[in-house]
């Protein structure tokens, strides 16, 4: 597996996450609707997990510090791509009933173009080499209220995955400890097939690599929930009348917490 796949921190299951809603008043978003023990006493999130803390600075590639991943690219398998809007935002745990916006956390992001394929990697991992290119590939630190926006594209689709957005967390708890969290957002299949169906998208086979088929999508929590179904996003057309919408919001764990997230199993 690509280093790239490699998830780093923790992920609550349902019932975890519903425990530290019901101790902060989180609202925590489900395929079925809101769920909350303590409806409108916090804010609403997708996700709850906790960072992996580590030793020393991390890098900063202070180029990459953008909220437009397009920019400077005339790649028409990114220009005439369907454009995408990725709102996100990071909560922390002030204490194990209270959490507060994160702001000044680095949030990178990356992904492949309308053809599958990313930049800053050699020939071999990718159909053509594109070392030393950098587009669809930045970072946002937050703001106070916890908040980056991303203008991205819809990404494409190459063998073995399914569609999927890599990104990353990183800042320092307690203003000294490096904590880090990665992971993968994912696309609904029907969306996306029916967007694959405009240029410059190349159309999925049918017996190309979806969500159910994909070893990251599949990866377990210890109450067997997928990964993939608690990372999926949900695009929807943007207000401007031009490409789509979404947004997800983490709530991070960085007090002891007696429900402190489980690892992801992998499915072959």
């Amino acid at each position: 597996m690509d280093q790239d796949d490699q998830f780093i921190g923790r992920l609550f299951t349902r019932r975890q996450a519903l425990a530290v809603a019901g101790r902060a008043g989180l609202v925590i978003a489900t395929s079925g609707g809101w769920l909350t023990a303590a409806e409108g006493r916090g804010p609403e999130v997708h996700l709850v997990a906790s960072p992996s803390l580590t030793q020393g600075p991390f890098y900063v590639n202070e180029r990459l510090q953008r909220s437009d991943l397009r920019a400077g690219s005339r790649r028409p398998s990114i220009t005439d791509a369907i454009p995408l809007r990725l709102d996100l935002t990071l909560y922390a745990s002030a204490t194990r009933e209270h959490f507060v916006p994160l702001p000044g956390a680095q949030v990178d992001v990356w992904h492949v173009d309308a053809l599958g394929v990313y930049s800053d990697e050699p020939r071999g991992l990718n159909p053509e080499d594109t070392k030393g290119e950098n587009w669809l590939r930045g970072y946002q630190t937050t703001d106070g209220h916890g908040r980056v926006t991303f203008h991205t594209i819809f990404p494409g689709w190459y063998h073995g995955r399914t569609t999927h957005i890599h990104f990353k967390v990183r800042y320092l708890r307690d203003g000294t400890t490096p904590a880090t969290f990665t992971s993968q957002f994912f696309v609904p299949d029907d969306l996306a097939d029916r967007l694959y169906k405009n240029e410059p998208y190349r159309p999925r086979p049918a017996d190309e690599m979806h969500n159910q088929g994909d070893q990251v999508y599949r990866g377990t929590l210890p109450d067997g929930t997928r990964v993939g179904r608690i990372m999926t996003l949900d695009p929807q057309p943007a207000a401007s009348g031009v490409g789509y919408a979404t947004r997800f919001a983490i709530a991070m764990v960085t007090h002891p917490h007696p429900s402190n997230g489980g690892r992801v199993r992998r499915r072959a």
